[in-house]
């Protein structure tokens, strides 16, 4: 059996302070010790389609490979899985990165 980290990917509607985003979520970075960022939020690309579009470009951009995509049509989610266990959410000119607890 070959393992994947996988990373959850979620709309965030528009607030009367903020548009429209999309925030990465990684799934393996749980712990409160941890030193990888767990998640990070990214502005609507308004050149890009849907949720898995504006994640699939920023992980070109900081060269993870996405090897597949699931669809949790229940709870309106999607998760893009890599073998890429290395490569670290990154920061970026129009990211905004925050660190979790």
């Amino acid at each position: 059996m070959k393992y994947l980290r996988a990373f959850e990917i979620k709309g965030l509607g528009a607030t009367n302070h903020r548009g429209t985003r999309v925030k990465i979520i990684d799934l393996r970075a749980t712990s409160a010790t941890s030193n990888y960022y767990k998640s990070v939020t990214l502005n609507w690309n308004y050149t890009l389609n849907t949720i898995e579009d504006q994640a699939q470009h920023y992980f070109n951009k900081i060269g993870i490979k996405i090897n597949c995509a699931v669809w949790d049509s229940k709870n309106n989610k999607v998760f893009l899985m890599t073998d890429d266990f290395t490569t670290q959410l990154a920061y970026g000119a129009s990211i905004r990165l925050k660190k979790e607890r």
